[in-house]
């Protein structure tokens, strides 16, 4: 008699079983994703973060799922608006449940913010700076000049007999031409470089929207930090050339001289040459 009934006790237990797994998958399933969140994570992939932060923005206000502070703080970073980034990835750290690991790669993410925070306040006092001391070394040799008992003789004719105290031969020229050209190829190929880190960059982060690696995503950052660094030596370096190559087609008797600059920021690089 005990027999039949441990059989009937077995095949009890099997059908719980069966039902009670097809349970647990619909339950899983049951969440469906927002086409708006798909949307967003098409545009953060194709580098649109400002139309991937307003939807972000609206799904959070929404939900009030803290995944969403992860993704706007992410399209923070993008933006390089590193005061709305630290504030987002400080919130999700507080209110996210984070997987193991996570909360070092979020302190690296405000680390990276915290930098460039620095960085854009510098180049933001830089122009202000910069003419003080052209501005105050004017008025301190003009309040000099006056002092002098006879000003018209102490300054330089405005006109005179034109010499060339250090004449430029043409192996010089030569020289600065060659230079000019070699540091013009070294500027290229740096850019080359820094295209090759920005595509590298997009390709991880487009992997890392379809699923989420932490390994991919540091990779990602890499890249682009890599990028700018490359576009920046490449463009100081081709600004250079050029400053050299015009140096090198003045004449020995011009008087004239010729300046070159290099200007990166954050959207990308330039460089402009006065006369």
């Amino acid at each position: 008699m005990s027999c039949p009934h441990a059989r009937a006790a077995l095949a009890l237990s099997l059908v719980a079983i069966f039902l009670a797994n097809p349970l647990t998958l619909s339950s899983a399933e049951a969440r469906t994703v927002d086409p708006r969140e798909l949307e967003a994570r098409r545009d953060f992939a194709e580098a649109r973060y400002e139309d991937a932060l307003h939807i972000f923005a609206q799904l959070f206000s929404e939900v009030g799922d803290p995944i969403y502070l992860r993704n706007l703080a992410r399209c923070y970073q993008k933006l390089k608006r590193p005061t709305e980034a630290i504030a987002s990835f400080e919130d999700y750290l507080v209110k996210g449940n984070l997987a193991p690991g996570e909360r070092e790669e979020i302190r690296s993410y405000i680390a990276e913010m915290r930098a460039l925070q620095t960085a854009q306040r510098g180049r933001a006092d830089a122009p202000n700076a910069l003419p003080k001391p052209t501005g105050s070394t004017a008025v301190e040799t003009s309040r000099a000049a006056k002092p002098v008992s006879q000003p018209v003789a102490a300054l330089p004719p405005p006109r005179g007999p034109v010499t060339d105290s250090a004449p430029t031969d043409a192996g010089s020229r030569r020289l600065l031409r060659s230079t000019a050209l070699a540091a013009g190829a070294a500027g290229v190929v740096l850019l080359g470089v820094g295209v090759g880190y920005g595509m590298a960059a997009h390709s991880a982060q487009s992997e890392v929207e379809y699923q989420y690696d932490p390994a991919r995503d540091a990779d990602g950052s890499h890249y682009e930090r890599l990028q700018w660094i490359a576009y920046a030596a490449g463009g100081v370096a081709l600004a250079t050339g050029v400053g050299l190559l015009i140096a090198s087609l003045r004449g020995p008797g011009s008087s004239e001289r010729s300046e070159s600059h290099a200007l990166v920021g954050p959207r990308g690089f330039a460089w402009e040459t006065t006369f």
